[in-house]
This record gives structure tokens, C-alpha cells and sequence, in this order.
């Protein structure tokens, strides 16, 4: 196998990974909204499926917020920065969702020496540059994916407790 392709198994599992527990979040918070409002299941899959796809996380997360914060104040005492933490998770999905990965001599040897895999961002602005990376290392990515994992677990719990939800969508 070579570099370049060790390298490109490394980010599609990266890519991989970030993106299915993001997903399970995210359904998880489309239940609850959906089940704060409505009571009929048909009505709530029904709900989940037409506008779950069509309403920005960060809006979702803030209708969750208000939710959280108005009927259960003990889930956000009990984990304070919930959302920033779900904020936070959200943008490092997206981009692991949409940036390239750069394939410099520099980000080569990065990966050879040190498992670390960059995301580039280009940007707009010569001023402030071209470009501007992200670095990540198996280590910093299975720590995020145990965070991942600790909030659907806990928003699982939430959503099971307040709604009596079975289980979220897989």
C-alpha cells in the first residue's frame, strides 16, 4: 500500500467514524424536539422525516437548548457545557464532512512520523493567508469519538427518561 493510500484509509475512517456518531446524535435531537411537541408516533416519524433534514443543526440545537433549559434545567446542571460541546462536535464533523486533505511532502511526513492526518481550509483572504490546517492524531480523534459516544449515550438516557422512547434511529 502506498503512502498515499494508507493516508487516504486513514481519513475515510476518520471521516467515517465522525460522521455516523454525528448522525446518531443528531437523530437523537430531532426525536426529542419532535417529541417535546407531538404525541401521535406516525406524526412524529412523520415530522422527523420532513424536516429533519431541512433544519441546520446549529437551529436544532438551539430549539434542543430551549427545551432543555425550560422543561429539564437538571440535564443541563448536570452537564453545562452540553452545548458548546455538541456546538464544538458539529463544526469538527463538518470538517471532516467537506475539507481536503492535503498531500505535501510536509503532511506526508506527518502522517508517516506522527499519525496525523490535516484537513486543509483555503481561505479567501490574502491577508490573512491561503490556506490554514487542521491537525488531527489518532489519539485526539479516539478521545473526541469517546465524547461523541458519552453524549448519545446521555442524550439517549434523556430522550428515553422524558419521552419513553424505546431506542433512537440507528
Amino acid at each position: 500500500m502506498t503512502q498515499e493510500e494508507r493516508i487516504y484509509d486513514a481519513v475515510y475512517n476518520i471521516r467515517g467514524r465522525v460522521i455516523q456518531w454525528a448522525v446518531q446524535i443528531e437523530s437523537i435531537i430531532d426525536l426529542y424536539i419532535a417529541e417535546s411537541f407531538i404525541s401521535d408516533e406516525n406524526k412524529i416519524i412523520e415530522f422527523v422525516s420532513l424536516f429533519g433534514s431541512r433544519i441546520p443543526f446549529m437551529e436544532k440545537l438551539n430549539i434542543f437548548r430551549h427545551i432543555v433549559d425550560t422543561s429539564r434545567p437538571d440535564f443541563g446542571q448536570a452537564i453545562p457545557n452540553y452545548f458548546n460541546d455538541l456546538k464544538g462536535i458539529n463544526e469538527f464533523r463538518n470538517i471532516v464532512a467537506h475539507l481536503p486533505v492535503p498531500f505535501s511532502q510536509n503532511e506526508m511526513d506527518d502522517f508517516d512520523n506522527k499519525g496525523i492526518v490535516t484537513f486543509a481550509k483555503l481561505k479567501t483572504s490574502q491577508k490573512h493567508g491561503l490556506a490554514s490546517a487542521i491537525h488531527v492524531s489518532e489519539d485526539w480523534i479516539n478521545k473526541l469519538l469517546k465524547s461523541m459516544g458519552d453524549y448519545q449515550r446521555e442524550l439517549t438516557k434523556l430522550l428515553r427518561t422524558d419521552m419513553g422512547t424505546a431506542s433512537p434511529p440507528a
